[in-house]
């Protein structure tokens, strides 16, 4: 038996704001290292330990310090999202789904079976619009585009896997949809698709 094998990447339409922001974060999280480590410094050499007070230190050293640490963590976690890419993967049935963060670091995000998909069709439609309005629908977005890449759409999946109804939605062209339909069900295929 021959594997069928297809893939897709949703680029980021707007690269280069989003490296700019990404490069502005990354100082920004660094200056704050710099500064938490700056304070501990300063701690250890010009603090007198025989005139030690708890208060004094816990608002001169720790909060500040405290402080600066979590905005050090919280921007290089912010600026991870600002520049992400998304590769969708068809394999023999199997649909996998991983975000490429700067190009370099790529994490695995899903992974299901043509098998779980109870719907396919064109994000917007009515169809979507009803199956995104259903209660207990986890919408999750697989594209950071604003607007479809050039050749592409936006589309989603209504995929039942692990217990959960899942509505993803897609920036990639009409020919990876037309992969999953081809090797699944044709019945997912929604009513109102033109």
């Amino acid at each position: 038996m021959q594997e069928v094998f297809y893939e897709e990447t949703s680029f980021l339409n707007k690269e280069k704001t989003a490296l700019w922001k990404y490069r502005l974060l990354k100082i920004f999280s660094i200056a704050s290292y710099v500064l938490a480590g700056l304070i501990a410094l300063m701690f250890f050499y010009f603090y007198k330990l025989e005139n030690f007070n708890l208060l004094v230190f816990a608002l001169s050293v720790l909060v500040p310090f405290g402080l600066f640490l979590f905005f050090g963590i919280m921007l290089g976690r912010v600026k991870n999202s600002m520049f992400v890419d998304y590769d969708y993967t068809y394999v023999s049935g199997s649909i996998r789904i991983s975000k490429v963060i700067r190009r370099i670091k790529r994490k695995n995000l899903l992974k299901f079976e043509t098998s779980d998909i109870v719907q396919m069709g064109k994000y917007g439609s009515d169809t979507y619009e009803k199956i995104a309005k259903t209660p207990g629908v986890k919408k999750i977005i697989l594209t950071s585009n604003q607007t479809p890449s050039e050749g592409n759409d936006f589309f989603y999946l209504q995929v039942n896997n692990e217990g959960t109804n899942k509505l993803l939605v897609f920036d990639c062209s009409e020919k990876f949809m037309a992969t999953i339909l081809r090797y699944s069900n044709k019945t997912i295929l929604e009513k109102d698709y033109k």
